[in-house]
């Protein structure tokens, strides 16, 4: 690479980082806001980690424990290297121009990936750095090594993480890559948090004897290759670690050498219009007029609704950022780690479907580009924004719904119908606020993925939710229903107030 190339290559990769802070708030008081809170989630993690890697060390499944650690971030990471991916290859405007320009080709892919890489680290940080940190304190100074193996860990699973997004869109075109991606993610975010949850699980299974044997069972699972290699390189062993390295450097390598083949037709898919292949037959005109005919024989409300759930489904963005929802609960499982498992999963049910229902319907109204479409038609504001609150909170009630099945197969039947009924109810009460009160985000901030500013309806679903899961829990545990019946009360009460709240006029965005 020469010097001018240096240079270019270098502003790219600027301009790229610049717009992935960006992102977080045009404010400076939006981002101080949000590195508040990440500040202290990670100061959370401090106070929590080391209780709970005593207890493993105690119990004499280290080994073990620190392959479950080592498997909770590769997960994590290839979580948030898939995310990234999607974000550069499939929503990044100036693709189509750096591609058109006279910008070698191997600079856009080696930016792009040196994007992939730097953001995927950053990520990950906030949650490898209480881990490390309380490692350090627990263990001794030989944990320090685990900084570079988590450099070198990122670059191999990042660059997977990228192979695997190109691969999908030249297999199953931009579509399918784009969903298949977002289930990935959602999946992998799942398994992380229950991974964390199971030691708990199996600890109040003791029917004679059985507990410390199955819990030693499990945590023999992690020692299983590669994770004892990744724990020993953490901890300072020169050949895993050197191994690491090398596994690293030539992932990052090889990436390159694909990519320079098949990153222009690829990226051009990536890039194109959400529409996908046309079907056989589709320029007959008798199958266009009888497609036609079809579309209005349905009424008004199924034809919001299915319009709100189609742009649901074909939003790239939307259901991978409020997956991403999931990493914000990382502090609360861990707290819930010493809970019985029907309370523990009761909690979840209550509060998952709660906080993926905001996120969604104010991811929805913040990046509507059809606002000016709607308001020409002669639907009215409110019976659009239930449309949206019914596309919005169906999914979210759907985790509910789930975690009351793992309930019933428990044996908890009470608890079960409480927390599919109180999700539901919440799903569709903070949906209707995060889709009311969230201010639309200008063209220009769409452009540069700013987040969307709904604050403080995350936080009153945080409350109302929580009302809701101590409800679920108290009952889980065995409480009398006088106790339970109050807060399921006050969380029906505070629900039923998000009602209150209307649609947004039409001049205020």
């Amino acid at each position: 690479m020469t010097r001018a190339e240096s240079r270019l290559f270098a502003r790219i990769l600027a301009n790229d980082l610049r717009l992935y802070f960006r992102a977080w708030d045009k404010r400076k008081r939006g981002m101080a806001f949000t590195l508040l809170i990440q500040a202290l989630i990670v100061g959370f993690l401090h106070l929590q980690l080391p209780a709970l890697f005593a207890e493993i060390a105690r119990s004499g499944n280290a080994r073990g424990g620190a392959g479950l650690a080592c498997a909770f971030v590769l997960l994590f990471t290839l979580m948030a290297g898939l995310h990234r991916s999607l974000e550069v290859l499939y929503n990044r405007g100036d693709l189509p121009y750096l591609l058109s320009s006279p910008v070698p080709s191997r600079l856009v892919i080696l930016s792009r990936l040196a994007d992939v890489l730097a953001t995927t680290a950053f990520t990950t940080l906030f949650v490898v750095l209480p881990m490390l940190n309380c490692a350090v304190y627990l263990f001794g100074p030989h944990w320090l090594w685990g900084w570079p193996a988590w450099i070198t860990a990122v670059a191999l699973v990042s660059t997977l993480a990228l192979v695997m997004t190109i691969r999908l869109v030249t297999w199953i075109g931009a579509r399918g890559a784009r969903t298949l991606v977002q289930v990935l993610g959602i999946l992998v975010g799942s398994a992380a948090i229950l991974a964390m949850q199971v030691p708990n699980w199996l600890e109040r299974l003791n029917r004679q004897g059985e507990q410390t044997e199955r819990i030693q069972r499990y945590f023999a699972a992690f020692e299983t290759p590669p994770l004892p290699q990744l724990a020993a390189a953490a901890s300072g062993a020169w050949i895993p670690l050197l191994t690491l390295a090398i596994a690293g450097a030539a992932a990052v390598w090889l990436t390159l050498r694909v990519l320079e083949r098949e990153f222009v037709s690829g990226a051009q898919r990536a890039a194109e219009d959400a529409g996908g292949r046309t079907s056989p037959g589709s320029g007959d005109p008798a199958v266009l007029a009888r497609a036609w005919r079809q579309s209005f024989r349905g009424g008004r409300w199924s034809a919001l609704v299915r319009k709100e759930l189609r742009t649901l489904r074909r939003d790239p963005l939307l259901i991978a950022r409020s997956s991403t929802q999931l990493i914000s609960f990382l502090p609360a499982i861990i707290g819930m780690a010493f809970l019985p498992r029907v309370a523990a999963v009761g909690i979840l049910g209550v509060l998952l479907p709660a906080m993926t229902a905001v996120t969604t319907a104010s991811l929805m109204s913040a990046f509507d580009e059809s606002l000016e479409i709607v308001c020409a038609s002669p639907v009215s504001r409110v019976r659009a924004m239930w449309a949206r609150t019914t596309a919005a909170a169906l999914p979210s009630a759907l985790l509910g719904w789930i975690g009351a099945g793992v309930l019933l197969g428990f044996g908890a039947p009470h608890v079960a119908w409480l927390t599919g009924a109180l999700a539901t109810f919440l799903a569709l009460a903070l949906a209707w606020l995060g889709g009311c009160t969230t201010p639309r985000l200008s063209a220009e901030d769409r452009a540069a993925n700013r987040p969307a500013r709904a604050a403080w309806q995350v936080f009153i679903a945080m409350l109302v939710s929580g009302v809701g899961s101590a409800a679920v829990a108290t009952q889980a545990m065995g409480a009398s229903w006088l106790v339970a019946v109050p807060l399921a009360a006050i969380t029906l009460v505070g629900g039923g107030l998000m009602f209150v709240a209307q649609p947004r006029p039409i001049w205020a965005d």
